[in-house]
C-alpha cells in the first residue's frame, strides 16, 4: 500500500511540474524523460486489499458473534474503507482511461494506429515503450485542452482515491 501511495504522490508531482513548464522547457526534455511525464499522466496504482474472510463474516450476519465491541466497530470501519477504496479506484481507472483514450487519439506513445484504450491495459511493456517519446509529443499534450481536462479530472480522482487509501493505511497500523 505504501508504494502505491509514493507513486501516486510522485505522479502528481510530476504533473505539477509538466503544467508550469514553459514551452521552451518543454522542447528541451530528452526523450527518456518525456516517457516519465506522459505515464504521469494516466497512471492509476492501486491497492486492494484482500478481505474475503471478512466478507464472509459480514454476509453470514454472525459478526455480533465477537464479542469485543472495539475489535467489531474496527472490522466494520475497515470494510466501509475498504469499500470507499474500492469505489475511488474506479473512479480513478475511468478518468485514466479517458486519458489513455485522448492520448491514443492523438497519436499517443504506443501508435496513434490502435483504435481505443485496450492495448494500453493489455501491454505489460508500455511503459518501455513511452520511454524513448520525443518532447515534441509532450508539448502536443501539454497544449491539447481535452487531453489536459482528462489528465485534471484524473488527477483530482487520485486525489479522492489517496485520501480513502490513506485512511485504510491508517486504520492498519
Amino acid at each position: 500500500m505504501a508504494s502505491v501511495i509514493e507513486i501516486h504522490r510522485q505522479n502528481e508531482a510530476l504533473i505539477a511540474r509538466l503544467e508550469s513548464m514553459s514551452a521552451a522547457e518543454l522542447a528541451a526534455l530528452k526523450a527518456d524523460s518525456v516517457g516519465i511525464y506522459l505515464q504521469a499522466m494516466w497512471s492509476m496504482p492501486t491497492f486492494d486489499a484482500r478481505d474475503g474472510t471478512l466478507d464472509g463474516a459480514v454476509a453470514s450476519g454472525k459478526l455480533g458473534l465477537i464479542r469485543d465491541s472495539q475489535l467489531r466497530d474496527r472490522l466494520v470501519e475497515w470494510k466501509a474503507r475498504v469499500e470507499d477504496s474500492t469505489e475511488e479506484a474506479g473512479e480513478l481507472r475511468a478518468a485514466a482511461g479517458r486519458v489513455l483514450g485522448r492520448m491514443t487519439e492523438l497519436g499517443g506513445p504506443w501508435g496513434g494506429d490502435t483504435p481505443g484504450i485496450g492495448p494500453a491495459f493489455t501491454n505489460p511493456d508500455l511503459a518501455d515503450m513511452m520511454r524513448h517519446f520525443p518532447s515534441g509529443s509532450l508539448t502536443l499534450a501539454v497544449n491539447d485542452a481535452e487531453l489536459m481536462g482528462a489528465v485534471r479530472e484524473k488527477r483530482l480522482r487520485a486525489v479522492m482515491y489517496l485520501a480513502a487509501l490513506l485512511g485504510l493505511s491508517d486504520q492498519a497500523n
